[in-house]
């Protein structure tokens, strides 16, 4: 799936006769069904919305509410993004505001070849277009591993087909070779590879004191009972068997470890 920022910052649109400046990016037509997120209103951008470079939108579930009152009259209107008219087709799902979470968007438009709608808020007289420039990079993309595949054995396999793609029309920079990268998209962005090590020796470090812990406790039980054998020897001399001395020993245990668990 691809997917980039109409604008470095946000971009202006107008419904109506009111002007206001909102979060657009623009997506491939799988965006929606490669990420699983279904249509609130309506329905999401397709793959044909891409291939015929349609003039349509979605709506994030939260600009919907506080734009327009969450008003059903919605599909079908007519929205102008940087002056450029496009017909809004769906409400995206209630819990969906994008993927990257420092950057909210709040209206999805199909990879277009209008000159005014160019990705990173590139002028219309720029040379760049996002079909007709290939050394201009300038779609993010996300992907889905296979079952049992990582993310380093997946850039061993694309990096070869990557850097085939990427030199195809020009020389590549010996200092700065293209190389692919995949990062986890799941969790806050960049905080996965930071805190990864830290945190897994923390864990240890907290089973560790809960092994201690545990052997603690047994320990005490075992003293405790050890302290009891005259009155369990009392028990089996008035007709007590181990059989009931074992449920009692195991209820005392159990209620010992719900509590402490309860408050654990």
């Amino acid at each position: 799936m691809a997917y980039a920022p109409l604008g470095f910052d946000r971009v202006a649109m107008r419904a109506g006769g009111v002007p206001e400046e909102v979060q657009v990016e623009m997506v491939s037509g799988n965006y929606f069904s490669g990420l699983g997120v279904p249509a609130a209103r309506g329905r999401t951008l397709a793959m044909d919305d891409e291939s015929a470079h349609a003039a349509t939108a979605v709506l994030s579930y939260g600009w919907w509410s506080r734009r327009f009152g969450r008003d059903p009259s919605v599909l079908g209107l007519t929205l102008y993004v940087k002056g450029v008219p496009v017909t809004v087709v769906g409400v995206a799902a209630s819990d969906f505001i994008g993927v990257e979470r420092s950057r909210p968007t709040d209206l999805w438009l199909p990879l277009l070849t209008i000159p005014a709608l160019k990705p990173w808020g590139t002028s219309p007289e720029s040379p760049w277009s996002l079909y007709g420039s290939r050394n201009w990079w300038c779609l993010k993309t996300m992907g889905r591993l296979q079952p049992g595949v990582t993310p380093r054995q997946a850039a061993a396999r694309l990096n070869p087909l990557f850097q085939r793609s990427a030199y195809a029309d020009f020389k590549p920079d010996p200092h700065r070779p293209a190389e692919l990268g995949l990062e986890e998209a799941r969790g806050i962005e960049g905080m996965s590879e930071r805190y990864w090590q830290p945190l897994a020796v923390l864990m240890t470090m907290v089973g560790l004191i809960l092994v201690i812990a545990c052997a603690n406790v047994a320990l005490l039980l075992v003293a405790r009972n050890a302290a009891r054998r005259r009155e369990f020897g009392l028990r089996m001399a008035l007709g007590g068997n181990r059989g009931r001395l074992f449920r009692q020993l195991l209820t005392e245990s159990l209620l010992l470890v719900i509590a402490g668990g309860t408050l654990g």
